[in-house]
């Protein structure tokens, strides 16, 4: 995979990136707090160099912002490149008997269209990952800034979302897998349907390919049902527990609220409500990043086809050989190692010219 991507400093480069941009919201909201919670004569008496702060704030967000896309953007362009070069070529050196006979053509082209639009994805949801770990660290900062003991809490939310991820992510895998290869029945039949039109048409057999197709696409909707209702379930649970951990570290804010800062509470305040969706979002990535990995993995395989030799010289004399002859006593071949023979005990001579 680092073939692809490039190297690791980079990603790291951007998950910093990530973290200065997170480092200037939170003192934003500081900054804003602050202002806020201040007589009203400090807050015109500092008015321009509050806005001052609260631009270069912004204005450093934005900057980071552009600067961590571009990057992202030429990692997605590079590896795009490489891996469509390095998949065509091998599917353009693949032997013909071996590997586009017993191939179906709907299943190439879910190989190299859909898994390889994942090596894109994939860059996205990883992006997505260091997002919602600077989010975590943040939320954590701020909440432990108003009252330390947050953190007795935080083993026993993680804990939870382990149990209940290794429960989630088996049938978010294969449910990701049955529905490729649905999609890729559904291509295979529009391939052949549309190949054999003629065949059909002229043996009066529309019916079998429309119940063969309305089957596939039912098969295909029933697997997108279970995949939500699955998100559904995994989406309730945390939401509970996220609703549990908000109320208890509340409380404990709220007991501590006399020899606490205003602007801290209520800054800690604004990031605990958004635990539900950040504990949703941040198992829900990690679930996608490793159905992504599958179908990256299965496009790779591409790349492990034995090839045709392809480079042997050639001559350029028309008439070569002159002299000589290939002469064949008792010869047998096949198509494929697993298929019956086609030339059986064959002897014969052919003369040069």
């Amino acid at each position: 995979m680092g073939n692809f991507y490039g190297h690791w400093i980079q990603f790291l480069i951007i998950f910093l990136m990530i973290g200065s941009s997170y480092s200037f919201v939170i003192q934003y909201n500081y900054l804003i707090g602050g202002w806020a919670n201040s007589s009203k004569e400090d807050q015109l008496e500092k008015y321009w160099e509050k806005f001052g702060k609260i631009g270069l704030m912004v204005a450093g967000i934005t900057l980071v912002n552009c600067v961590r896309q571009y990057c992202i953007k030429k990692i997605i362009t590079n590896a795009l490149k490489t891996v469509h070069a390095r998949v065509l070529d091998s599917i353009m050196k693949a032997p013909i008997n071996k590997f586009f006979d017993v191939t179906p053509t709907g299943s190439i082209l879910t190989r190299f269209n859909d898994d390889l639009n994942h090596f894109e994805h994939i860059v996205h949801h990883f992006t997505g990952l260091m997002y919602q770990i600077n989010h975590m660290i943040t939320m954590i900062y701020s909440v432990c800034n108003a009252n330390p003991y947050f953190l007795i809490l935080w083993p026993f939310s993680i804990g939870y979302c382990a149990y209940i991820y290794r429960y989630t992510i088996g049938s978010m895998r294969e449910i990701h897998r049955l529905n490729k290869v649905n999609n890729s029945r559904i291509r295979n039949h529009y391939s052949e349907t549309m190949n054999g039109n003629s065949t059909i048409r002229a043996f009066n057999a529309s019916h079998f390919q429309l119940t063969t197709d309305q089957k596939n696409i039912n098969q295909t909707l029933l697997g997108n049902q279970v995949s939500f209702a699955t998100w559904v379930w995994y989406s309730a649970q945390m939401k509970i527990s996220s609703s549990v951990i908000m109320i208890l570290t509340i409380i404990m804010m709220v007991q501590a609220r006399a020899a606490t800062n205003a602007v801290v509470l209520s800054v800690a305040f604004q990031w605990i409500m958004m635990l539900g969706d950040f504990m949703t979002g941040f198992i829900h990535n990690i679930g996608n990043l490793e159905s992504k990995m599958v179908s990256i993995k299965r496009c790779l395989k591409l790349l492990e086809i034995p090839h045709e030799n392809l480079d042997q010289p050639r001559h350029e004399d028309e008439q070569w050989p002159r002299k000589g002859s290939i002469e064949m006593k008792n010869f047998f071949l096949r198509y494929r190692d697993d298929t019956e023979l086609v030339l059986k005990d064959c002897t014969f001579k052919i003369e040069a010219g």
